[in-house]
């Protein structure tokens, strides 16, 4: 899977420093080659001896070196900040992270995702030791279509809607608290409102930054997806607040220097997933059920299109949203006409006498 692309990468002023006589590694020779570097840390780890930890960077040092196709001085220079997460590649690395972990555990079996047969899959899922079946199965399906694996196939439960109940009371109470309670810190309630809100995801919160946020005049409007959302009026003013005042736990920098919106405790980097996650949980706000409420909701209230744009989420989960609540558009515009059909016609003028 392709991870470098034009909009983020450099260009060289050689196309190769290498020696051109020296070909590249081919795929299978790679693979051994990065294989090679992995068994030195288990070498390493199995007798307790000293050298593990520098195994381990030698082997992450060679795939990083791979993946992003660095040279030997960008390698040397790289730095923690150079690493973050970005919202246009996160479904594309959850995906690979787990078919990395699927093809690690079928290698315990000595089995590839190329060599594995579907009797051999089938034998290993029952195990009881696999963990993170849903993952797998993600994986499989992927691999399946980019031809890493063959003939495999792997069975998926059709979603039949939330699993927790839809509190709307909750909701609406969550968000007058977190609109009027002036003791809770102003980031942890602006991430809340977002979420019960727009029915936003902690991954997506965590990496919204200033530039997702228009201040015009007496407007403030935010984007989630391919369509901004404008804000009303008090939580506009609360977004004001915070983008003027927000710094997060490192020492140096001012909120003109920080790019993301819920900057974290390393410069130039924001809150991570887990850190958002807790901070909604010390102020009562429960994300998977509470943002389940808010996508409920929201899909009686608005066509799956237009909430697909909104939210920034895919076509197919809005309509799943609007069918599991029960909000059909076209059932809503059916009754929105039939009220109008209904309804007693206005009495002509009486003229004065």
């Amino acid at each position: 899977m392709a991870i470098a692309h034009e909009w983020n990468t450099q260009p060289h002023l050689q196309e190769y420093e290498g020696d051109p006589e020296a070909r590249p590694f081919s795929r299978e020779e790679l693979q051994r080659f990065l294989d090679y570097a992995d068994d030195q840390v288990v070498r390493a780890v199995k007798p307790k001896r000293k050298g593990a930890l520098a195994a381990y960077r030698d082997a992450t040092l060679f795939k990083v070196i791979y993946g992003w196709g660095l040279r030997r001085t960008e390698t040397s220079k790289l730095d923690v900040v150079d690493f973050g997460g970005t919202r246009r590649l996160a479904s594309s690395a959850g995906t690979a992270h787990s078919t990395s972990a699927t093809a690690n555990e079928l290698g315990t079996e000595g089995l590839t995702l190329r060599t594995c047969t579907q009797p051999d899959l089938e034998r290993w899922m029952a195990a009881l030791t696999v963990s993170y079946r849903d993952e797998t199965g993600h994986s499989i399906r992927w691999s399946v279509q980019h031809r890493h694996a063959r003939d495999l196939t792997y069975g998926t439960v059709r979603w039949k809607g939330p699993l927790s109940a839809i509190d709307s009371e909750k909701r609406r109470a969550d968000a007058r608290r977190l609109l009027n309670d002036d003791t809770l810190p102003t980031p942890d309630r602006v991430a809340g409102l977002l979420l019960i809100l727009y029915a936003q995801k902690i991954s997506t919160i965590s990496q919204l930054t200033v530039d997702d946020v228009n201040i015009g005049g007496d407007t403030v409007a935010i984007k989630f997806g391919t369509s901004p959302v404008v804000l009303p009026a008090p939580l506009a003013n609360l977004i004001r607040e915070h983008v003027a005042t927000r710094r997060g736990e490192a020492k140096i920098g001012t909120p003109d220097d920080v790019p993301s919106l819920f900057p974290g405790g390393h410069p130039g980097l924001p809150l991570t997933d887990s850190q958002i996650g807790k901070r909604l949980h010390r102020i009562a706000i429960w994300h998977k059920r509470d943002r389940s409420t808010a996508l409920c909701t929201l899909a009686t209230e608005v066509p799956a299109a237009i909430l697909a744009r909104m939210l920034g989420i895919h076509i197919k989960v809005a309509v799943q949203w609007q069918q599991a609540s029960a909000g059909d558009w076209a059932a809503y515009s059916a009754d929105v006409n039939l009220r109008s059909s209904t309804a007693p016609a206005p009495s002509a003028p009486t003229t004065p006498r």
